[in-house]
């Protein structure tokens, strides 16, 4: 599926339990409003529990996950929650999730809850879904293995695969996993005593007479087939959040009430199952607002199946369901869902670049996004430490990660603002502990980063399109070369160590994911595609050092069976020695799809109406009769039991599989092959279109008595050339690490079987895969999100490219605005152009003629740029045609982001609605209240945490924690330290009120509710209320405020940032109040009066001017807490203020270390 396979199956390993800490699917998104979410590889249930936990919206989730086990645990656990009403069989499903062994009524729990009459009568029917019927039929094969009595063999399988996950050499406790404190000091040593004990017993339960009376097997992390075990790695701690264990909360909570005077692996124990047990009676509370649907399959597949359905296709587009499932993914019975999502507000694809390259998974799920500004895609990085993590960013993107995110519609917001709301603190903190231990990178584990990607979207909330660039053919095609020589020409032995590590047991690049990205992109590009391909085409045979074409047939077959550019079915079999590509594509036919499904048109002079010919004449031994309107087929191995077998695994790591077309002269790799275990059966005759191969009693995993059936596509040419002397073979790589290239050297193959390819009784020719009846099908974008002009309420505007052809990125964008005729004002030669890119992709163009009103266009950027304001310099108005022309530099290095913009600046506001950029809703009724006198525990770990907010672990200057002088350079470092100085002083004693700008011209006060601990993004939060200057009685009372501070000083901060510094506050307190609103924004709302109307910027004054709208004023809850009674009343000051969330912000882990500017 895109991938290099396996020769056998790779997940020797299964997750069935999470190890990294449980996420809200719905952070990001703005509140309240209904959310569909798509789950790609989803593992266990955590992040679906925590979710419904910390968020009361209606959801609509779909999960996906290709082991059938995972999806029939996830599904059995969560009916078993929701019949459990009373509470009375938590620690019974405790159990059942986290224990390899059960007691008597566990067992019995379990088989009667998985009985046909239970489960009839329950009431999870229409909220747990399956979303097609070979689902269904899988899972419901699982859960009658789970109710079956169990048998010795299954038992002696089990304790056999579980001794050896537990002697699996040099495995230990992974930290970095876990959401701890890394101020307990002891918190280490305990999580591996933990860790220990669960690998030793498979039970978290620390009692020996409790632990003895389960001595049944759970077989649920039994797996049906014995081809899987459970990863060594497995620790149920992983997927909670540990902090609250250790932080000092108050007894308002279940957390400060039961866990009490509980201390060392006992008080973290309760503490993840206190979380669990919320989490279950969450889910059943917001039950009736919840809709889960599950299906088993590939991610990518999957994919690319819902989005084909979405732009109005059938119900399957003939993608194989799993790497080792051949049967056709059909979405049979997903039309009669229940409003069944096809586009998600919110995709999680977990560890999925764990196994399949990047430009793959964001192909297929980037066009699934909903065409929103809100929309998000989460992928989870790993990052191996001794690298950057910047530079395992630019290594998987091929060093053009702009370019390809533009290309895809996507915005790394959080990399280019190189600001993360998420606090990984504690990583550096462990990295840099094992680095005093005194162990290298080599022996530690890879560390996972959560990276949210946002849709580059433009327009009104109703009509929000994908904006399209323009680009010179001759560029765009050296751009993608450059591309396609990093990811397979380039030579990958001089990558670093760590990354080759990471590469070198997960995805690899082929040709076939290359293409499936030309496809996406050809509907996007704006400019003669057929020259593109042409030339990129051209580059690729005559830069590769290979004479002729033969070695990239598989390249030129998945461009042909992706649309991307079409293969002319009346050329030479010689061609593929020759360096001609008109012998191979007519590409100069190739256009820009104009038809509603958005299909390209067919290149060479036959079979041109959308549809490949079909085979008419009878096949010949020696293909001498083959049909000349076929340019691409399928061929098919059957390999028997005894020579499958003989494919054995290398130190625990399972090779690549290729087949080869080889002749005297020449030998063909193709990586993209489809293994199933099965028998074969054939349907019609040889050498017709009925001809049709289908696998019957496939397996999802490798079984060595069953036959082994390969398939993979082929150009017809390759086989014409020389049928009687060409054969196919079957073979493994000779190494198990990372080579992009395909090579062409038989010794880098040790080959397993080979037969000549007129062969009958074990090769099969025909038109498409096993099961299949078409080409799988990659349909991109649909082409009515898509957008070449941006139309703007004053102008209609026009994106271009600009493409440094040597360098082979792109620089520059040139917006091109031609203003409407009845909006346009009269304009003079000496009118004043002023340009300010309010965020890393947007710019707003003013223009104040002396004689017209001012004038502000919006422009939507699709790259991140490195300028905030200018003054004509980038800006020219061509007075003849009415145009604004302006042109931006594109950012190289996000250094430089956080000195222009605020770290948390909300992108857009439609319809009183505001999507915020970086920071997450936030339902301060779920946080924990800390108590911050209880003890120092508080402080000294607020310290570890205020430490990383200004050094991220990577940036070289180290300053002091304090007192750090604001200059115009360092105005994020500045508001950094003025933010950890509010934080301390808060912590340190009873300062709850902060004082910002001078005595004699005080700007705003922060009143100190309480503080907070956000499980969520692991951040400590001050709730506050804002008092601002904007009316004389607010004046007034912080006049008097002011006064009394001078006598009471014990309560109070002063805090006198620069000018600049004190506007970044300001600009981030908009945020802050924003992302914990439970109020609406009112039609007469002050933002919407501000200039730029559909962007909120930085207010441009300092003194006596409101910063936050009105409409959050004197909302608070009725027991809100506030410094109030010793001069003034409760109601008075709660009347003018506006509740606001702070939290600590970080630097973006994928961000460029910060440029400090030295101090004199």
């Amino acid at each position: 599926m895109l991938r290099v396979a396996r020769a056998k199956d790779a997940d020797r390993w299964i997750y069935p339990i999470g190890n990294t800490p449980a996420v809200s699917l719905t952070e990001a998104l703005p509140r309240n409003s209904p959310a569909n979410i798509l789950v790609l590889g989803c593992g266990d249930i955590r992040n679906i529990l925590f979710t419904t936990h910390v968020d009361s919206r209606k959801l609509d989730i779909t999960c996906c996950d290709h082991q059938t086990s995972i999806i029939a645990r996830n599904m059995l656990i969560l009916s078993l929650i929701i019949d459990d009403e009373n509470e009375n069989n938590s620690e019974a499903i405790w159990s059942i999730q986290y224990h390899m062994y059960l007691s008597p009524l566990e067992t019995d729990l379990l088989r009667e809850h998985l009985s046909s009459s239970s489960w009839e009568k329950s009431k999870y029917g229409r909220r747990l879904q399956f979303c097609d019927e070979p689902t269904l039929k899988f899972v419901r094969r699982e859960w009658s293995w789970y109710g079956s009595c169990a048998r010795e063999d299954d038992s002696d399988v089990f304790v056999r695969d579980y001794e050896n996950m537990k002697d699996f050499g040099g495995v230990q406790w992974d930290p970095v996993s876990a959401d701890i404190l890394s101020s307990e000091s002891n918190v280490s040593k305990t999580m591996l005593q933990l860790h220990q004990h669960y690998r030793r017993y498979g039970s978290l339960e620390l009692d020996a007479s409790r632990r003895k009376q389960r001595n049944k097997l759970n077989r649920t992390l039994c797996f049906l087939g014995s081809n899987r075990v459970l990863h060594p790695d497995t620790n149920p701690l992983h997927g909670f959040h540990l902090a609250l264990a250790y932080l000092p909360l108050k007894d308002d909570n279940e957390f400060g009430r039961q866990l009490g005077s509980l201390s060392g692996p006992e008080r973290i124990v309760a503490s993840a199952r206190l979380e669990f047990k919320l989490w279950s009676h969450s889910l059943r509370q917001n039950l009736m607002a919840v809709c889960i649907r599950f299906f088993v399959g590939d991610a990518i597949a999957f994919a690319h199946t819902l989005n084909y359905t979405r732009n109005g296709g059938t119900t399957t587009a003939n993608w194989q369901r799993t790497p080792y499932r051949s049967e056709r993914l059909a979405l049979n019975g997903f039309d009669r869902l229940d409003n069944a999502a096809l586009s998600f507000d919110a995709i999680d694809t977990c560890n999925i670049l764990d196994h399949v390259d990047p430009l793959s998974l964001l192909v297929a799920v980037s066009p699934l996004l909903r065409c929103k500004a809100s929309s998000v895609l989460y992928t989870q990085i790993p990052v191996q430490p001794g690298i950057s993590n910047k530079y395992v960013m630019d290594y998987l993107f091929s060093g053009r990660l702009q370019a390809i995110s533009a290309f895809l519609g996507l915005r790394p917001v959080e990399m280019w603002l190189n600001t993360s709301s998420r606090s990984y603190s504690n990583k550096y903190c462990f990295q840099e502990l094992e680095d005093r231990r005194g162990n290298s990178y080599k022996e530690t584990k890879a560390m996972y980063y959560r990276m949210p990607w946002r849709l580059a979207v433009t327009g009104p909330i109703s009509q929000e399109k994908l904006p399209c660039i323009q680009f010179d053919e001759a560029e765009l095609a050296e751009l993608l070369f450059h591309i396609f020589s990093r990811l397979f020409l380039v030579d990958h032995e001089q990558v670093p160590e760590p990354v080759a590590r990471l590469r070198s047991t997960g995805f690899r690049y082929n040709y076939a994911s290359f293409a499936a990205f030309l496809r996406v992109l050809g509907n996007r590009m704006v400019c003669d595609w057929g020259r593109v391909m042409h030339g990129l085409l051209r580059k690729i045979v005559e830069g590769s050092g290979i004479k002729g074409t033969y070695a990239y047939q598989e390249l030129f077959c998945w461009i042909h069976i992706f649309g991307a550019a079409r293969m002319t079915c009346d050329f030479r079999p010689k061609a593929m020695f020759q360096a001609d590509l008109t012998k191979v594509f007519t590409a100069h036919q190739i256009k820009v799809p104009t038809s509603p499904n958005g299909q390209l048109g067919n290149i060479g002079k036959k079979g041109s109406e959308g549809s490949e010919s079909i085979i008419e004449e009878p096949f010949g031994s020696k293909f001498r009769k083959w049909t000349q309107d076929l340019a691409v087929v399928c061929i098919t191995l059957r390999i028997i039991p005894k020579r499958a077998a003989m494919v054995q695994s290398e130190n625990g790591r399972l090779p690549f599989a290729s087949c080869l077309l080889v002749s005297t002269a020449w030998a063909i790799p193709f990586q993209e092959t489809f293994i199933a275990s099965g028998n074969l059966e054939t349907k019609g005759k040889p050498g017709t279109s009925s001809y049709h191969i289908f696998v019957t009693n496939t397996y999802p995993y490798w079984r060595n008595d069953s036959p082994l059936i390969v398939s993979f596509y082929v150009p017809v040419q390759s086989l014409l050339f020389d049928p009687s002397g060409t054969s196919v073979i079957f073979a493994t790589h000779t190494s198990t690490t990372y080579q992009a290239k395909p090579s062409i050297e038989p010794q880098t193959y040790h080959p397993h079987f080979q037969v000549g390819i007129t062969e009958t009784e074990s090769v099969f020719v025909t038109c498409f895969a096993p099961n299949q009846s078409g080409y799988p099908m990659v349909s991109g974008f649909n082409p009515a999100e898509l957008a070449r002009t941006i139309m703007n309420p004053y102008a209609a505007i026009t994106l271009y490219g600009h493409i440094d052809t040597d360098k082979g990125d792109i620089t520059g964008l040139t917006a091109l605005c031609k203003l409407l005729s009845h909006r346009a004002p009269r304009y003079q030669k000496d009118y004043d152009t002023q340009v300010e890119v309010v965020s890393p992709y947007e710019a707003i163009v003013c223009l104040e003629p002396k004689d017209s009103q001012k004038l502000s266009i919006r422009i939507p950027i699709s790259l991140a740029v490195c300028i905030r304001r200018s003054h004509g310099k980038q800006c020219l108005f061509d007075s003849p045609t009415g145009a604004v022309v302006l042109t931006v530099t594109v950012a190289q290095s996000t250094s430089l982001a956080w000195k222009e913009f605020s770290s948390m600046k909300p992108f857009r506001r439609d319809d009183m609605v505001l999507s915020i950029g970086l920071m997450s809703s936030l339902e301060l009724g779920k946080c924990f209240n800390v108590d911050a006198m209880k003890d120092a525990v508080t402080t000294v770990w607020l310290n570890e945490n205020l430490y990383h907010v200004n050094h991220d672990g990577k940036t070289t200057a180290r300053r002091p924690l304090l007192g750090l002088p604001s200059t115009e350079e360092d105005v994020r470092l500045g508001f950094d330290q003025s933010l950890s100085s509010v934080f301390l002083a808060h912590a340190n004693g009873e300062k709850r009120i902060a004082f910002f700008g001078r005595p004699d011209d005080i700007q705003f006060a922060l009143l100190i509710s309480r503080l907070q601990f956000d499980a969520a993004s692991c951040r400590v939060i001050l709730d506050c209320a804002v008092l601002q200057v904007n009316a004389k009685r607010s004046r007034d009372l912080l006049a008097n405020m002011n006064n009394w501070a001078d006598r009471n000083g014990s309560i109070v901060s002063r805090h006198e940032p620069s000018e600049l510094v004190l506007r970044r506050w300001k600009a981030n307190l908009e945020v802050y109040s924003e992302h914990c609103r439970t109020w609406y924004h009112k039609i007469n709302c002050e933002y919407a009066s501000r200039p730029s109307r559909n962007a909120i910027t930085v207010s441009s004054q300092i003194g006596d001017t409101a910063f936050l709208c009105s409409c959050g004023k004197g909302v608070f809850p009725r027991d809100y807490a506030i410094p109030w009674n010793l001069w003034s009343s409760r109601e008075t000051l709660l009347k003018l203020a506006i509740r606001a969330a702070i939290p600590l912000t970080f630097q973006s882990p994928f961000g460029d270390a910060l440029e400090v500017t030295p101090q004199s």
